[in-house]
């Protein structure tokens, strides 16, 4: 086994190098990190297309992926009239405002570049002979470079920012080359099987749905006994959590619109909010997440373990006996979604605790 030595981030392989963004930045082997247009140059709600180059936010990367289809665009003239934030293939996004620490790499696009805002940093290799990319992405992904960047966040602002100066002290930890590729092509293969594990479960929640209409709405008997959902479901049942006590939480942006697993949950002291555990469905009681469709079903906590998130959420549990994923299943039938819908009230466009069908 490799000697290590102490760093400040822990014990590092002694071969290993820890350096800043800024020192790579003095030493060729990163160009100047950039991200978008601030001001009276980022682009305003009408200069928004429905094709041209894609217009990328923070809320765009997911999972380690650009959404290039769903995203906003702007046209290329006005494009190419901005400062700055042209990203290109290769280049290496990391969001940093808001949202901290969401990754990708931009790959295969059809335009000369894509357009950042300013929630997002792209991180361009200069020197690949000292740094590889997808390497560069993965480390961003651990959990060491996520806490710093975390504690780095602006305490004063009502969003967590790292700006593009603070963003130079944060640390990226160099091996030698070999061992950054081999160690990106280990994380690559394992991100293509989790890749695949989604795909399935995709599939099978799309099963599940088909055959939940098919038995309860197209086939439903005449001799059924009408009832409201509270009849089958419990309402933000009472789970109890220590107030102060670090507890993995979840917040709103966590929540996908078209699979069950929420992703980024960390630990964060309890404070006040809704609490769940796993078997609970999650869904969203402001617009226009409820619209998009956010939900999710509860699987990633210990045994036991109590979770929490914002008062946003609605948390779902069957009665009766029913299994857990009834109600995310409920939750995501068209029936269902244009009622919550319709009882979004007033200004606050909250959804009523109890729904009634």
């Amino acid at each position: 086994m490799s000697e290590r030595v102490e760093s400040e981030i822990g014990l590092i392989p002694k071969e290993w190098v820890l350096c800043s963004v800024g020192e790579l930045i003095a030493t060729n082997i990163l160009e100047k990190p950039l991200d978008g247009n601030h001001g009276e140059k980022h682009p305003k709600g009408t200069d928004f297309k429905n094709e041209g180059v894609p217009f990328i936010m923070a809320t765009d990367i997911n999972d380690g992926k650009i959404d290039l289809v769903n995203c906003k665009f702007i046209d290329k003239r006005l494009a190419d009239s901005l400062d700055k934030g042209f990203s290109i293939e290769g280049d290496v996004l990391l969001t940093h405002k808001a949202s901290l620490g969401r990754t990708a790499i931009v790959t295969e696009i059809k335009m000369p570049y894509i357009m950042l805002t300013p929630q997002v940093t792209y991180y361009r290799v200069k020197n690949t002979n000292k740094l590889n990319n997808h390497f560069l992405k993965y480390f961003f992904d651990s959990p060491v470079f996520q806490d710093t960047l975390l504690n780095h966040g602006d305490s004063g602002s009502t969003r967590a920012y790292v700006g593009i100066t603070a963003q130079r002290d944060l640390p990226i930890l160099l091996p030698p080359l070999p061992e950054q590729k081999a160690i990106a092509s280990v994380l690559s293969s394992l991100d293509d099987k989790i890749d695949l594990l989604h795909r399935q479960n995709k599939t099978l929640e799309a099963m599940a749905e088909t055959l939940f209409r098919q038995w309860f709405v197209e086939e439903a008997d005449e001799s059924w006994e009408e009832g409201t959902i509270a009849d089958l479901i419990e309402f933000n049942p009472n789970r109890k959590l220590p107030k102060g006590s670090a507890a993995p939480y979840l917040e709103m942006s966590a929540l996908s619109n078209n699979t069950f697993n929420p992703r980024d949950w960390y630990d964060r002291e309890f404070s006040s909010g809704t609490k769940f555990i796993n078997g609970d469905t999650l869904l969203a009681r402001i617009t226009p997440c409820l619209e998009n469709g956010k939900a999710a079903f509860v699987t990633f906590l210990d045994e036991d373990q109590v979770a929490w998130g914002s008062t946003e959420f609605i948390v779902m549990r069957p009665k009766l006996g029913l299994h857990p994923f009834f109600a995310y299943v409920l939750a995501r039938t068209d029936d269902f979604k244009d009622y919550a819908e319709g009882c979004l009230e007033g200004s606050s466009d909250y959804v009523p605790v109890i729904v009634r069908l």
